[in-house]
């Protein structure tokens, strides 16, 4: 029977080399890499973003929490990556949480009008593919 090999090119779980031997198949050959720290801190980005691309596309509650439970992961993964320990990470949540508020009340920002000198419009139009702006064409 002929082999077949696979390009994953990700960061994975400290245990998904085991996985592949007990699950898939125990003559497998696993090619590992050892990363450097700054390899390391961008593919911990990209995991990121595919972990949270898992949580948008899941739809059940148990597909969610899994997705959701894999994020959270990936986020204590990469703050110990980057000597930011779970206790730093909550004060700097709370923090923030108390300064601009959580995500508790579901408030949803539809547009804002305001004057042209406003600092905002800046910052608006700094990023204007996130915040386009509206022109009346009256």
């Amino acid at each position: 029977m002929a082999n077949r090999t696979f390009r994953y090119d990700k960061l994975v779980r400290d245990r998904t080399e085991e996985r592949v031997y007990k699950l898939h198949d125990a003559n497998a050959k696993v090619v590992l890499k050892n990363l450097s720290h700054e390899e390391l801190i961008q593919e911990f980005k990209i995991k990121l973003q595919e972990e949270t691309l898992e949580v948008i596309e899941a739809t059940t509650h148990d597909e969610i929490l899994n997705e959701l439970a894999d994020v959270l992961e990936v986020i204590r993964g990469f703050a110990k990556a980057q000597g930011i320990s779970l206790d730093e990470l909550e004060a700097a949540r709370v923090a923030k949480a108390e300064e601009r508020g959580a995500f508790d009340h579901h408030v949803y920002i539809e547009t804002i009008t305001v004057d042209e000198n406003a600092p905002v419009v800046k910052y608006c139009l700094k990023y204007s593919e996130k915040y386009p702006e509206v022109v009346n064409k009256n």
